[in-house]
């Protein structure tokens, strides 16, 4: 992976990231870093700002390709598919107690608890675990499907594939991994 590749997927999981901690992350010198940056900046492929000090951003597409990974974004995108499947849905947001995505069809209910892109690497274990407890925490149903669902990515896919697949089995859970279509991992 060249430079600017690294430079693209630092700034997109940390828009906003100073310049300095840009070249430290990446293990390469500052002026080198601030090179690379600027020709990317003047081609468009990232935005440079000074304010207190130098932050590199994503450009506009790389920012709405990042909403559209927000967890807002995921409910929305497992409502209106699972609505094309005949599902009702309903649809938390906020601290509104209950699962985030409730779905009825007929006498079947699914219960779907979501997550979003995390803003650092670090955090995607965090977000798994978070999503996996509290569906288990939501299983007072015997009978209805449980899934988490999260913004498809190789980190999210490896964490599912970790968990142990007695524990799935025994717990009739499954993973949504949503990314330009979604799809249903057991």
């Amino acid at each position: 992976m060249t430079v600017k590749e690294r430079i693209k997927v630092v700034v997109e999981k940390s828009p906003g990231i100073r310049l300095s901690d840009l070249a430290r992350k990446l293990g390469k010198q500052y002026q080198h870093v601030r090179q690379e940056v600027r020709d990317m900046a003047n081609r468009g492929e990232v935005r440079l700002e000074k304010t207190d000090f130098y932050r590199v951003y994503p450009t506009e597409v790389q920012a709405k390709a990042l909403l559209s990974s927000s967890e807002a974004a995921i409910k929305a995108r497992i409502a209106r598919f699972l609505e094309d499947h005949d599902w009702e849905v309903t649809v938390r947001f906020g601290k509104t107690p209950g699962a985030d995505i409730m779905a009825k069809r007929g006498k079947q209910t699914w219960l779907i608890e979501v997550k979003g892109m995390p803003t650092r690497r670090q955090m995607f274990n965090n977000y798994f675990l978070a999503a996996l407890g509290t569906i288990l925490q939501r299983m007072r149903q015997p009978k209805a499907h449980y899934s988490i669902a999260f913004p498809d990515h190789p980190v999210f896919r490896r964490l599912w594939a970790e968990l142990p697949q007695l524990a799935k089995n025994a717990l009739h859970l499954s993973a949504l991994f949503v990314g330009d279509r979604i799809e249903e991992v057991r």
